[in-house]
């Protein structure tokens, strides 16, 4: 949808009413009649009466859903396409290399096409398949070329007793089978995550979204929102809470944690967590360490595609220097996952935004 709208702008109100239509009857919640219309006229889906707890928050200080799909998800234009391509993204941010994950290669109908340049400078073997790789690495992560939301991520690991996809032991055969399914599949380096995220769940890499937006009156990138997902035994390999993850928000000048929920609901209620459901780990009251590091560096990353004016980047304490890493970057970035903790449009500096962008009426 995203590129026919940037193709045919007159298709657009035609889509994103259709779009808009489609996930409400998909994800509906049953609320009172009264405030389901009064969100429908005001573009919000119904699922948020409960997210955003519109009982006791006012739905003008909220990003609206249709708002968010009919004009936030253009602000990149045609450039966004490079964050919605992970090969073009690794190109683009060679000057952060360092924070990136290692790119072994491209997986194209099973067949594994090596990318990884240091081998060849260190006289090293390129390895040319997925067991190769795995016997000198031990940890891969597979993921799809343009894929988002944590769908079709994978982790293949080599432990002492075999193969294992997502922690589940599997044979050399089946191993073999699914890397045959496979097309259009990067294949990287695991990134060991931190002790801090590692203490609340260590099964995935539990990261960070930090939302960038630009300044005009400054001419410099800020961050709009941010919040730390954390993954559940049902969501891995990945935190997405798409997948079942959990999201806590993230004070932008502490760096201090609230509680944490998931952004797929399962009943009438949203259920929020001090401690993480799960491990039992304390989560409300936490810092996040490095905060002040990890907004620089989210500028700093901003900065370097400043034609890119709305980016939501997800980065990871990790073990090791230079501590941060960079997993990815996503041009429409989800909202829900902030907005639930704190309304964007209630920043000054966020509605400015959105407003000289036309993204929402000015007041």
């Amino acid at each position: 949808m995203h590129l026919l709208g940037l193709r045919h702008p007159r298709l657009r109100p035609v889509l994103h009413a259709l779009a808009f239509l489609k996930r409400e009857i998909v994800r509906h919640q049953r609320i009172p009649l009264r405030p389901w219309l009064a969100q429908l006229r005001d573009g919000f889906w119904s699922e948020n009466h409960i997210l955003y707890d519109f009982q006791h928050n006012d739905r003008r200080e909220y990003l609206s859903d249709y708002a968010h799909i009919a004009r936030a998800q253009y602000l990149n234009g045609l450039d966004g396409l490079l964050l919605r391509d992970k090969l073009w993204f690794h190109w683009v941010m060679q000057p952060f290399a360092e924070y990136l994950p290692k790119l072994y290669g491209v997986l194209r109908r099973g067949v594994l096409h090596p990318l990884c340049s240091e081998e060849a400078a260190s006289g090293r073997e390129t390895a040319r398949s997925i067991p190769a790789l795995l016997e000198a690495e031990q940890d891969l992560i597979l993921k799809p070329i343009h894929g988002a939301e944590g769908h079709g991520v994978t982790r293949l690991t080599l432990a002492a007793d075999g193969y294992r996809l997502n922690g589940r032991p599997i044979t050399e055969r089946t191993l073999s089978d699914y890397i045959d399914s496979l097309d259009a599949i990067i294949v990287q380096e695991f990134i060991p995550q931190d002790a801090f995220p590692a203490s609340i769940f260590p099964g995935v890499a539990n990261t960070m979204r930090l939302l960038t937006m630009w300044d005009q009156e400054t001419d410099a990138p800020f961050v709009g929102a941010a919040c730390h997902r954390f993954g559940r035994p049902t969501s891995i390999p990945v935190d997405n809470t798409f997948c079942g993850g959990l999201s806590a928000g993230i004070d932008l000048t502490s760096g201090e944690l609230g509680p944490a929920a998931p952004t797929q609901l399962d009943g009438p209620h949203l259920v929020w967590h001090e401690h993480h459901p799960d491990s039992g780990a304390r989560i409300r009251g936490r810092i996040v360490p490095r905060w002040n590091a990890v907004k620089e560096l989210a500028c700093a990353l901003a900065s370097h595609l400043s034609f890119l004016s709305y980016v939501g980047w997800d980065l990871v304490l990790s073990e090791g220097p230079p501590g941060i890493r960079v997993l990815e970057a996503n041009d429409f970035c989800g909202v829900q996952l902030l907005q639930m903790h704190r309304p964007l449009l209630r920043d000054q500096r966020v509605r400015a935004f959105y407003e000289s962008r036309g993204v929402v009426c000015r007041h």
